[in-house]
């Protein structure tokens, strides 16, 4: 009864097992379209002197011809394009319309990918104390069944099992038994 007590009371002071949490990261690209128009607002005009070619010329054919280029510069539109890298994210494509020396409309037309990154943390099952009940048949070549038992095992937080049982053998004498169980690891 010494040896058992011993046995049993080793095994109780053995730590209580933690288990980390396990973390799952995970980056997901987002993708994104979109068109948007905007009209820039003219802030401030500065004033240039104009280039010899524009000078007014004395011959009216060359000052109507000169004006009419002039006219012509002014108010055609003028569709420019223009394309921004963003590091690796992708580009922003911008269209600007220019007229009567204003931009009138301009379209940002971008394409962008920027990472998600979700994290996950899978919290390990908290371990608790479990009671089994169940039984046993035992028996030989000679008599098929000649023990019939019974018995509840105890596993608590450690892992550590325990168990007590009784049963009737084939005699009818009462039998009375304790088990303890190891866990084994193969790493």
């Amino acid at each position: 009864m010494l040896l058992v007590f011993i046995i049993f009371s080793g095994r109780c002071n053995k730590p209580v097992i933690i288990e980390k949490p396990v973390i799952v990261r995970d980056t997901l690209w987002m993708k994104h379209d979109s068109i948007i128009n905007s009209k820039p607002q003219l802030i401030n005009t500065i004033h240039v002197p104009p280039e010899i070619k524009y000078l007014p010329d004395t011959n009216y054919e060359k000052l109507l011809a000169q004006y009419r280029e002039i006219l012509s510069l002014y108010l055609d539109k003028n569709i420019q394009k223009d394309s921004l890298k963003i590091d690796s994210l992708g580009y922003v494509y911008v269209t600007d319309t220019v007229t009567k020396n204003l931009i009138k409309s301009r379209i940002y037309d971008y394409n962008l990918r920027h990472p998600v990154i979700t994290t996950t943390i899978i919290n390990p099952p908290v371990r608790k104390t479990q009671l089994y009940a169940g039984g046993s048949l035992q028996g030989s070549v000679l008599y098929p069944v000649n023990q019939i038992s019974g018995g509840f095992l105890l596993k608590n937080k450690k892992d550590q099992i325990f168990g007590a049982y009784t049963g009737i053998n084939k005699d009818g004498q009462l039998q009375l038994g304790i088990s303890s169980y190891w866990k084994i690891s193969f790493k």
